[in-house]
């Protein structure tokens, strides 16, 4: 049987109730979910990004809403149409994919600090499988003649006959929707699995311990003696959609100011640590500081660098950079 290829219960047996579609969704969309996460690049990766974010969202929310079948009723007065055909669920895939992450960035953007590749595609692959899942048991409780079937014969000829028959614009005009299409569709999986163009970064910053295991953006400490020591902390959250491997160099300088713009004087080198943090994670270290160097206004520097750091670090080498200003006096 052809159409909307629904068969009757007379006629099949149970595997062809069995929601292969719904299944191969999940199969699919984890696979393209690893493909993603695992850092592929190139063709790869954007055909994946494609198929997880554009198609199986939309598809498995309009089998969840219409796991039935279109079907034509005919009475004297009308004709009427119960559920949607399978040319309207593919017309109508692209958009509800669109829809649905939009919702999907909305609730990203209000429980987690940075939108990644992998978290969108984590959050979109639980929506694939949760609501496949339920299309699946909504299709099984409708009578057997009525589920939803894909008509793998029925589109063979449908492409077959577009392709090969009518006159050559409408054989032209076939092609370029559907290289369209395709175009479209790769280039929006690439914008959302490599992440948001130009929005790759590391975020740095310095706070101290409040004393009940809290931070906070004051309490700095702007008077200190020469061995004196003092707790603060800095964090680092990697925002740039890979692992990145980082330095954090704590220095004391002394500075002056030359036409408007302060020069270092003199250093002295109070902590360096490397670390290595996993995309979309954040790293917070405390450190204790103890100068040596006397002096008022001097400036406790804090510099990040990718990678390894140079023996003397520079704002104008650093990849972030932070200061404190503190005034360290003689110990009595």
């Amino acid at each position: 049987m052809r159409g909307d290829g629904v068969g009757h219960g007379s006629s099949f047996g149970p595997v062809s109730y069995a929601p292969i579609d719904l299944l191969l969704s999940g199969l699919v969309g984890t696979g393209m979910y690893l493909v993603i996460v695992v850092g592929t690049d190139g063709l790869l990766r954007l055909l994946a990004g494609g198929i997880l974010l554009w198609i199986l969202p939309g598809y498995v929310t309009l089998a969840a809403l219409f796991p039935g079948r279109g079907i034509e009723t005919r009475s004297r007065s009308s004709e009427q149409r119960s559920g949607i055909s399978l040319r309207q669920r593919g017309v109508l895939t692209l958009g509800v994919s669109l829809f649905v992450l939009v919702l999907i960035g909305l609730v990203i953007g209000t429980v987690a600090s940075a939108i990644t590749a992998g978290l969108v595609s984590g959050a979109v692959l639980v929506y694939v499988l949760a609501v496949g899942g339920i299309a699946a048991i909504r299709r099984y409780r409708m009578p057997a003649g009525y589920r939803v079937s894909l008509p793998v014969e029925s589109w063979y000829d449908e492409v077959v006959t577009a392709f090969t028959r009518g006159s050559v614009a409408d054989r032209a005009l076939t092609v370029g929707v559907v290289c369209s299409v395709l175009l479209t569709v790769g280039m929006f999986g690439f914008a959302m699995s490599a992440g948001p163009a130009g929005q790759s970064y590391t975020d740095f910053y310095v706070v101290t311990p409040d004393g009940d295991g809290e931070y906070t953006s004051a309490g700095y400490p702007e008077n200190l003696t020469v061995g004196q020591e003092a707790t603060l902390a800095w964090g680092v959250h990697n925002a740039e959609s890979e692992p990145m491997d980082y330095t954090v160099v704590v220095v004391l300088e002394r500075v002056v100011d030359a036409d408007g713009e302060y020069r270092v004087i003199e250093s002295e080198e109070l902590d360096r640590t490397s670390i290595r943090v996993a995309d979309g994670e954040e790293t917070l270290r405390n450190h204790t500081v103890a100068p040596s160097m006397v002096g008022e206004d001097l400036r406790l520097g804090y510099y990040l660098y990718r990678g390894d750091a140079p023996d003397r670090p520079r704002p104008d080498t650093a990849y972030r950079h932070l200061h404190v200003w503190t005034t360290v006096t003689p110990s009595a």
